[in-house]
Order: C-alpha cells, then structure tokens, then sequence
C-alpha cells in the first residue's frame, strides 16, 4: 500500500544548503586575527587620542589629511569586527556563542567611541572661516562631504565627557532593546500550512504568486505577532521614550 501525507512537500529552490561566507572578514569566533583586533584596536585609538586630542584646530592640511586617514583606518576596523559579530549573529541568532560576540563589539564599539569623539567634538568647535578652508582645501577633497555634513550637528553635539556617557550608555540602552527584539523574533516560529517557520520564511511567502498563499501568510504573521504583543509593545515604547 501507497502512504499518502497530507503534510505538504515543502519546494526547495537550490539556495537551502547556501551559507553567507564571512571569511574576507574572520573566519570563525576563535580567529587569532579577530582577537588581535579587537585587542589592537582600542591601543590605536589610545596612540590617536594622545597624538592628536587637542590639537585638532591646529594642525595643518597635511596634518589633518593624515589624522583623517588614521580615523578612517580605525573606523573601519571597528565596523568589520562589528560586521562579522551580526552578521554571524543573524544566522542563528539563539547562539550563545555568536550572541555573546555580539555583546562584546557593542561593548567594544561604545569604549571605542568614547576614545575617539574628542575629534568631532574638536572639530565642530572650529571655527566656520577656518574649518570652510579646510572643507575646500584639495588636498583634503576626498573628505569633503564627510567634514561637510558633519558640521550640520554643530548645535546638538555636547561636551566630549556627555558625549562619551551617551556612548557608554548606548550598551544597555537602545542598542541592547535592538538585539532583544531581533533576538525575539529569529527565534519565533510561524505556522503555516503545518509548517514552522521563521518570521523571514513567512513574509518571503507575502511575494508570492499565489493570492491564497499570500493571504494565509498575512494570517500567520499577524496571529504571531498579536501572541507577541506584550514584549514587542514594550521594546517599541523603550525605544520611543529612549531621548
């Protein structure tokens, strides 16, 4: 005799077995390269901060040029080490493991703002004569748009000592509400169809060619959400009373 299922066979689309691949960044948590970095990068902005805190409205073009250069350089380290812990994060966000590297590029981004925002707070204190010949100087066009629109905060930009208490704060405040709500809903399943599914699963099914299909998508989301009110209503009202 034939078994016939009334479960329905779930149609695959060649992509189930395709992984992000990280490597151009780090390859797994225990990289030597990503524990070298994020050692190495809070004493290079320690080196940053005692070359050039409070001296940025003095130094010349050139002198600028390369403070610049080793903002950047520092800026980018910050964010692929930071890249990698959320994007790695993102694929099973029920990891331990990954959730904890999470926590420590938070931890690691908020001490490094905190080291490094003398600049902008430096660099707004400028006056607007001398920070315009800076703007329109060549040798610094590659950083045009940047230190322009940077000088469009001039009035909301605090001291350096409430801009790094803002920083620290950012950790346990509206950073770690995020992760919350993201770590809430990667792990929520939605059933449809007698399936469970992840909250991204379901809302690709909202492009589908099938009306009906779509309709029973809808369906799913919304009954989830609605059991997942009480936690989801009170991170967004965090978050909105957060100033």
């Amino acid at each position: 005799d034939i078994c016939m299922s009334d479960t329905p066979m779930k149609e695959l689309n060649g992509a189930e077995k395709i992984n992000w691949d990280l490597s151009d960044l780090y390859t797994l948590n225990d990289d030597p390269k990503l524990a070298e970095d994020k050692k190495t990068i809070l004493e290079e902005a320690d080196a940053f901060a005692a070359k050039y805190k409070g001296r940025i409205a003095e130094l010349s073009i050139t002198e600028f040029k390369e403070m610049l250069q080793e903002y950047e350089a520092l800026q980018d380290k910050g964010g692929k080490i930071g890249s990698f812990a959320y994007l790695q994060w993102s694929t099973d966000t029920g990891n331990t493991e990954y959730g904890k590297l999470v926590q420590e590029s938070n931890e690691l981004g908020s001490e490094l703002s905190q080291k490094l925002v003398f600049l902008d707070v430096e660099w707004l204190k400028v006056s607007d004569e001398d920070a315009q010949a800076l703007i329109d100087a060549p040798e610094l066009e590659f950083y045009k748009h940047y230190l322009e629109s940077s000088r469009r905060y001039k009035e909301h930009v605090l001291s350096e000592e409430q801009e790094q208490i803002l920083s620290a704060k950012s950790v346990t405040g509206r950073s770690a509400w995020v992760r919350f709500f993201d770590e809430t809903l990667g792990q929520a399943k939605f059933e449809l169809d007698g399936e469970e599914l992840s909250e991204q699963e379901v809302l690709s099914k909202l492009h589908d060619s099938d009306r009906e299909l779509r309709v029973r998508a809808h369906a799913s989301l919304t009954k989830k959400f609605k059991e997942m009110g009480h936690p989801l209503t009170f991170v967004f009202n965090t978050l909105l009373a957060d100033k």
